[in-house]
């Protein structure tokens, strides 16, 4: 997390897509069918399916839990999907997990990581490992 930044959503945005469609920085316009998983800095994570074709982004979780997200510190932003269920989490942050139930998008994924266009943080974005099983 580079700076505090507002409590706005999102700080972090993770999109698991199953196609490499162009992306756009606009929160109306679903270019992907897939997954969106974003962080704010007030120790909330929440989890959206996009669908392309209904243009339209339903939101299956919206969790909040342990202590807030401080500037300058690395956090490890955890997204496990198996056949039926998609977990994400905040390894570093106690309880703030979320898992829900949906088997829509199972494909080889495209991976899309960065910043809601209207988030008031600035700084780097280091991707780790992205690992499959």
């Amino acid at each position: 997390m580079p700076v505090a930044g507002s409590a706005g959503w999102s700080l972090l945005s993770l999109h698991l897509g199953a196609d490499d469609d162009a992306t756009v920085l606009s929160s109306s316009d679903i270019r992907h069918n897939g997954y969106t998983f974003q962080v704010s800095n007030n120790r909330s994570l929440r989890i959206y399916r996009d669908d392309k074709a209904a243009g339209t982004s339903a939101q299956l979780a919206n969790t909040t839990a342990g202590a807030d997200l401080t500037a300058g510190t690395v956090y490890t932003l955890r997204a496990v999907v198996t056949a039926t269920q998609i977990t994400v989490s905040i390894v570093e942050i106690a309880g703030l997990a979320t898992t829900v139930t949906d088997s829509t998008y199972r494909v080889p994924w495209s991976v899309y990581v960065g910043r809601n266009f209207n988030a008031a943080a600035t700084g780097l974005i280091n991707i780790h490992s992205i690992s499959t099983p």
